[in-house]
């Protein structure tokens, strides 16, 4: 039964939809895809923050770290690598096309 009230749905994806590992980037770049680090500095919060927000490119961030030649080619395998340690919750998919019948839905 529709509430009138309620015009949308808010769900947070990780631990609500997903569920899995949640590998840090470091150790995905670097024991998954083999990659070399320049030094011992690692990915500072609010470095990723900035990337999060559009303010840097992950492509900058990852080049002061990593020995990288193709940026584009290892950022696309490691979110296939990341999103490998990740699953779906067990009818999130029957939930949610139930939910937009009737209301917006927001991921965040």
């Amino acid at each position: 039964m529709k509430d009138k009230n309620l015009k949308g749905v808010i769900f947070d994806l990780n631990g609500t939809l997903v569920i899995g590992e949640y590998p840090s980037w470091e150790y995905v770049l670097k024991e998954e895809l083999g990659l070399e680090k320049l030094s011992e500095r690692s990915f500072e919060l609010e470095e990723l923050r900035d990337v999060a927000r559009g303010k840097i490119p992950l492509e900058n961030l990852l080049s002061k770290i990593f020995k990288i030649e193709d940026t584009e080619d290892i950022i696309n395998k490691a979110f296939i690598v990341y999103a490998s340690k990740v699953n779906l919750r067990e009818d999130a998919k029957q939930v949610l096309n139930e939910l937009k019948r009737s209301y917006q839905l927001i991921l965040c």
